[in-house]
Formats: structure tokens, sequence, C-alpha cells
């Protein structure tokens, strides 16, 4: 867990992402044309939303939370594309796919260990390399709009996959091409009404917190913190 109550992958990848973004949107909407990048990846085809429990309070810092930690960085992501829709803030999220890295590697990643030694295996096979994983990310990032395939706010990137027989949660495992539009696999993120919902219990939690924080450090006689930005 981190010292502000959150899961340890939920807190730094969603909720610090999210406040720096909601802290960041004063100086994007003044500066425009401007954009919001977040990195997702293939694994949101298998994270739950847990409506109960964002933060993941009690949850294993496991591979299953970070699949849910994907999952609302993504759902976040398509949501603050809706809200910041004519602003000249365009919001796109790209992943690296299945690149040869140490990911998951067995001796450092809590997963079951004969599916993290065949992802492992299948990684350094037919996996991208490093630079080709970082490739959608850094291409969202510095491409001109009209270069993207598509310049829609809102889209996702990432390799395009050979489409396998593996069912939901082992999803399109072999790279074809660097950069490719997706749609995102899990229902959820597919859902306008859950993508709003998760983003306002998001910035509520957020706001809840802040405000904790702020009144420590008023009792401490210290700093105020900054609200996150609708």
């Amino acid at each position: 867990m981190t010292e502000d109550g959150f899961e340890a992958q939920i807190g730094t990848h969603f909720f610090g992402h999210a406040y720096l973004t909601s802290l960041l949107l004063p100086t994007l909407k003044k500066s425009t044309p401007s954009r919001i990048v977040w990195t997702t990846s293939a694994a949101e085809t298998s994270g739950d939303v847990d409506w109960d429990n964002l933060p993941g309070v009690g949850y294993k810092s496991d591979f299953m939370t970070y699949c849910t930690n994907k999952l609302y960085g993504l759902m976040f992501a398509r949501e603050l594309a809706t809200r910041l829709k004519d602003t000249g803030v365009n919001v796109y999220a790209g992943q690296p796919g299945m690149a040869s890295t140490d990911f998951f590697n067995p001796k450092k990643f809590d997963i079951l260990k004969i599916s993290a030694v065949a992802q492992y295996l299948a990684q350094k096979v037919i996996g991208l390399t490093p630079a080709q994983g970082a490739a959608p990310v850094i291409m969202c990032c510095l491409m001109a709009p009209d270069e993207l395939i598509d310049t829609s706010s809102g889209t996702s990137y990432g390799p395009k996959y050979y489409k396998t027989w593996l069912p939901r949660g082992l999803p399109n495992i072999t790279n074809v091409d660097i950069l490719a539009h997706q749609k995102p696999e899990n229902d959820a993120a597919n859902d306008p009404e859950a993508c709003s919902r998760l983003y306002d219990q998001t910035l509520h939690i957020i706001r809840k917190r802040v405000g904790e924080i702020e009144a420590e450090q008023k009792a401490q006689k210290g700093g105020v913190s900054k609200k996150p930005e609708e």
C-alpha cells in the first residue's frame, strides 16, 4: 500500500497520474494545441472495475491488479477525451504490446510460475524490442496530429496483433505492426457511462484525500495542497 492508502500499483500508476493530469489541465488548456498521452496495456482486457474499492485497499499487488490498474487508466483517458472535446487538448492512449523485457521474469513477478515462465518465453521469442515497444507511446507524444492514423481525441494506439483463438484474458499475442489503431477489448472501457462514472469517482476520491492531507498540513502549519480540476 502507498502512504496515502492506495494499493501500490493503482496508487502510483493510476491515481497519481490522474491527480497530476488534473493539476496540469489549466496550463494545458491555455497552451493549445496540447495533448495528454496515457500509457496503457493490452492487459486491460483482463481487468475488472471494483466500484466499491477503486483504491484497491487490501488488494494483493499481483498481475490481476496490474490488469485492473491499466483498465482504470484507459477508461479515465477515454472519458477525459470526451470532457475535453473542442478545447484544443487531445487525449491519446498508447500501449507497447508484448515487448521483450524483464516484465514477466518469474523471479520478480508475483504470478503463477508456470504462467510467468510461458509469458516470459513468449516475450523473448515473439516480442518486440524494448525500443519498438516504446514506439507507440512516443509516436502519440511527438507525431503531428495529421500524421496519426486516427486524429480523433480518445483514440488508442499500440501494435497491431495477429488475431488468435485465445479467449478473453489471453488476447492477440503476436505483434505485426508497430503502430495501429486499437479498440479496447474490455467491455467497461467501451461503456461511456462506466467511463464517466469511474472518472467522477476517481476525482472524488482524490479530492477527499487531498482535503485530508491539506487538513493535516494546516494542523502542522504546513503548505496547502491544490484540489484537482474537473
